[in-house]
């Protein structure tokens, strides 16, 4: 019997569906368990909780923090049957209310505990040792830790390493007066230099992000995307009574401004045909909500189980995409793609994008795939048109789904990822 792939996933976040890097992990990986095995590094103290990946080696965040961890160096290895068996673990009240502040000296003060930490260990060894792994991947981080865990393994086993980035890790497109920040940049930036300068498999979300890094790292990335199995689209006849907006995702980094101003909006202009539905794990304040939950308007909901989304997505007549307008938050975000996208896609549904400009929107408006408004003028006109034109809703859910179909079909994007990843290996052992 051939022996399967194995791929080493190594991340600072644990293998979960629900967050971001998890779920792309096993959007990425899923349907793959015949040809390939998987196994996970990760630090952040969570339990995986997924069907793919069954063995890991946890080197726990928490046991960093002074007077924490073994003297004989901190993590160990575990296994996991079946994700119901995998719940997920909390830091210290202190530790979290630390991190939601999000001060740059604290995440500085992270970094220089991990260069003290012990997690050279013979357990990792023995870990690595035992899956053998034939490739290491992960998504292209600012986590100085995960670097020297990759470089680690990569040049102890003579491993090769294929990163997939999504977010902009890289350049300096964000403004800072913390010394702190620049101190962390400078110190992220030299990781991220030596380890894609290494590296075997480059892919970056978009064409602009790809564009970019190409020029900024001198190293090809190619663009990869999420996917989805598209078969048969979804059957779909139009809104029967009020017109149903759902957004299902994240409102921070000022997204929630601009689900407001469309909450604004649809108060003056819908004339009581239409609703909108707020799915979200992120915290809100007083503000937030006096704003995002307006009777009869709108509904701010808590966050949607992963397994629930299809539903709730098979039930609007709009799936609404946000991209933040402020400058800084955009400057975050303007290189990255929302993987929510590829979902909606997936429903058969109408899109409408709103905020940005950002590679996500100009994605979407290249590809005709959505109705794009990045200022309050075009959403008043856009929300106007879907009044008067409701065929608008079955046109644009067309093109949704046909999107995806061409571009983010899921079996040609493992297809190529396996092919890519076979190439790297074959040449690492020449």
């Amino acid at each position: 019997m051939e022996r399967k792939m194995r791929i080493l996933v190594i991340s600072y976040m644990s293998w979960r569906n629900d967050n971001n890097s998890g779920n792309t992990f096993s959007n990425l990986f899923e349907g793959l368990e015949d040809r390939a095995e998987f196994a996970q590094i990760y630090c952040r103290d969570s339990r995986p909780l997924n069907s793919v990946c069954h063995r890991y080696f946890h080197i726990p965040e928490r046991e960093i923090m002074p007077g924490k961890g073994d003297i004989n160096g901190i993590g160990g290895a575990f296994y996991v049957e079946s994700p119901q068996e995998s719940e997920n673990e909390h830091f210290s009240a202190s530790y979290d209310k630390m991190r939601s502040m999000r001060w740059n000296v604290f995440y500085f003060g992270r970094d220089v505990l991990w260069d003290f930490a012990r997690w050279k260990t013979p357990q990792l060894n023995a870990f690595v040792e035992d899956f053998q792994p034939d490739i290491v991947f992960g998504n292209l981080t600012n986590m100085p830790i995960i670097h020297k865990i990759m470089a680690y393994v990569c040049e102890k086993w003579h491993v090769p390493l294929a990163f997939f980035c999504w977010d902009d890790v890289y350049l300096l497109s964000k403004r800072s007066v913390s010394p702190f920040y620049w101190l962390m940049r400078r110190t992220q930036r030299k990781w991220i230099r030596r380890n894609v300068s290494r590296a075997d498999v480059l892919y970056a979300i978009t064409r602009e992000m790809a564009q970019e890094y190409d020029a900024a790292l001198g190293r090809y990335f190619s663009v990869l995307t999420k996917g989805h199995d598209f078969g048969r689209r979804p059957e779909y006849d139009g809104p029967h009574g009020l017109v149903k907006y759902v957004y299902a995702g994240n409102i921070g980094a000022g997204r929630w401004k601009v689900l407001a101003s469309l909450v604004s909006v649809l108060c003056k202009n819908a004339n009581g045909r239409a609703q909108l539905y707020i799915y979200t794990l992120t915290p809100v304040d007083d503000e937030m909500r006096k704003q995002l939950d307006v009777p009869g308007v709108s509904f701010l909901k808590g966050a949607a189980a992963p397994d629930k989304l299809p539903a709730i997505h098979a039930a609007a007549d709009v799936l609404v995409a946000v991209e933040p307008t402020a400058e800084n938050d955009r400057r975050q975000c303007r290189l990255s793609f929302s993987t929510k996208l590829v979902d909606y896609f997936k429903a058969g549904r109408c899109l409408l994008s709103v905020g940005g400009p950002t590679a996500s929107t100009e994605y979407l408006a290249r590809e005709d795939a959505a109705i794009v408004a990045h200022n309050g003028e075009e959403l008043e006109r856009a929300i106007a048109e879907i009044n008067l034109r409701p065929e608008l809703l079955r046109e644009y859910a067309q093109k949704a789904w046909e999107c995806g179909a061409r571009n983010h079909q899921r079996h040609n994007i493992q297809k190529r990822l396996l092919a890519d990843f076979n190439a790297a290996i074959s040449d690492s052992k020449r």
